[in-house]
């Protein structure tokens, strides 16, 4: 199967809250992935990085790869306007038909994000005396924001059963769990994306079937 990636056919868009754009990169991938990654993606070092950071006031950094391994959707999403190709790929440890098909094949993607923008490459460099006055204000409105909250991909399956007076209509009531995988589900074990716990809860609300995706 001959999958190719999406071609560059459209501007970026630009980032103009951000003085640079090597901060808007570090300020959406803060939160899903290490800074030792980000830094190796700028050509700098993981403490200029938490500097940087910490300047726009963010101060809680990504502490394992589950983003990677879990939310990678979310990590392409956030880069499609940042970063180019090869930047991208490096970011997520991919190669690119593992990307392309990715792509292809994980929520219709290559539908919902279309043509590749024209990025260039993101590197590090320091600010100016302007650019600090401006990430000042970054930080201040960062302080004003409550960022705690639970851990990513910690989910409850803490619900009450519910009570079906009636007769049931359908003999089998099926969902696509929320966890789920979009592909390969059937070659991992499938309590690292729908454990037990998680079977009980949808059995509670009546659940009695799942619907899993595979790439046949």
């Amino acid at each position: 199967m001959d999958i190719k990636l999406p071609i560059h056919g459209k501007a970026a868009i630009v980032f103009p809250h951000f003085p640079t754009k090597h901060q808007a990169f570090i300020f959406r991938a803060y939160e899903y992935v290490s800074p030792e990654k980000i830094a190796a993606i700028l050509g700098t070092t993981a403490e200029k990085v938490r500097q940087a950071a910490a300047d726009m006031g963010i101060l809680k950094e990504c502490e394992s790869d589950i983003w990677l391994q879990k939310g990678y959707i979310t990590i392409i999403r956030r880069m499609w306007h940042i970063l180019p190709y090869e930047q991208l790929l490096s970011l997520l440890d991919m190669d690119e038909e593992t990307f392309a098909v990715l792509l292809r094949e994980e929520d219709f993607l290559y539908v919902k994000l279309s043509d590749k923008p024209i990025c260039e490459p993101v590197t590090w460099r320091e600010l100016s005396e302007t650019e600090r006055i401006q990430t000042g204000r970054i930080r201040e409105i960062m302080q004003t924001i409550d960022l705690e909250g639970e851990p990513p991909f910690a989910f409850s399956y803490d619900v009450e059963e519910v009570k079906f007076l009636g007769k049931p209509v359908f003999d089998v009531r099926m969902l696509y769990g929320f966890s789920c995988l979009y592909q390969n589900a059937l070659e991992v074990d499938s309590r690292s994306y729908c454990p037990d716990e998680a079977l009980e809860a949808y059995q509670k609300t009546g659940i009695n079937a799942l619907w899993i995706p595979a790439v046949l």
